[in-house]
């Protein structure tokens, strides 16, 4: 497995990634950078079952250009900063993908810090150490790629307990568009006989997508409260996307007084969830 990765200030990504590729069975084979296309260089490439490589900066997509070329197997990662990547990358990308209709050009290990591109990694990882999975009849293969198409981001989705019928069709519709949603009157959604606060915050910690469903009852919930500050916390540190909506005219939070938010009596779960899917998009 070739690594083609940028040293960050501190080496954690190249280190973190050589262990997290060693612990799933792989032998991580690293490459100088900025990478030089020499013949040493080529007839290691050449080598690699599959190469990691770094599109942060052109340089990588270089790399990306010429495995693509040798038919070499690669993953793409790319650090993100909160708009968008440089032109020049964007660009390299639709010259090599731009003519494929199965989605390549977006499928990249992307994210705002290294925490981010190593859970993303270490995800893919597991995907390709998994064990194939026969798939037997017509309604087996729509339900594997209906979940296939959805997007990866986990959702959490904090109501009041008096506010679940609400919460619930809300639920509905995000789970077929989104593969990991979370809400607290789920099935199976916390697990018998282990403390639910714990549960709750450590899906708060692995959220990235806060939907805050606010109403007179929402705010009189310390729990919710709780939840919202929370998620309003990660929001403020660029760790996680937050969308209020409002189910009443009830007053806001003070801290959520400045954030824009929609209206449920205005527009369907169904119109919130795909204007949500825009903004990702």
């Amino acid at each position: 497995m070739g690594l083609v990765l940028r040293p960050d200030p501190a080496g954690e990504l190249g280190r973190a990634a050589h262990t997290l590729l060693e612990e799933a069975g792989f032998e991580p084979l690293p490459f100088p950078w900025p990478p030089r296309l020499d013949a040493d260089t080529i007839a290691r490439l050449r080598r690699c079952d599959w190469v990691l490589v770094d599109i942060t900066e052109p340089a990588g997509e270089a790399v990306i250009a010429f495995l693509h070329g040798q038919f070499v197997p690669h993953l793409r990662l790319r650090e993100v900063a909160r708009d968008n990547a440089p032109a020049a990358v964007r660009a390299a990308e639709e010259v090599l993908f731009g003519g494929l209709e199965v989605g390549y050009s977006s499928d990249v290990v992307e994210g705002h810090t290294t925490e981010d591109l190593l859970n993303d990694l270490g995800q893919r990882l597991e995907i390709l150490r998994a064990e194939p999975e026969r798939i037997s009849g017509t309604g087996k293969a729509i339900e594997y790629f209906e979940s296939a198409s959805k997007r990866k981001e986990a959702v959490f989705l904090s109501y009041a307990g008096a506010d679940s019928d609400t919460g619930a069709l809300f639920a509905r519709e995000f789970e077929r568009r989104f593969r990991d949603v979370f809400h607290y009157r789920g099935e199976d959604a916390l697990e018998a006989g282990v403390s639910w606060v714990d549960q709750i915050f450590g899906r708060l910690s692995a959220t990235a997508i806060g939907v805050l469903f606010l109403s007179a009852n929402y705010t009189a919930s310390r729990n919710c409260l709780d939840e919202a500050e929370y998620l309003y916390s990660a929001w403020t540190n660029h760790k996680a996307i937050l969308l209020p909506v409002r189910l009443d005219r009830s007053p806001l939070p003070e801290f959520l007084k400045n954030m824009q938010y929609a209206r449920a009596w205005e527009h369907s779960p169904a119109e919130i969830v795909q204007k949500l899917l825009d903004r990702l998009s």
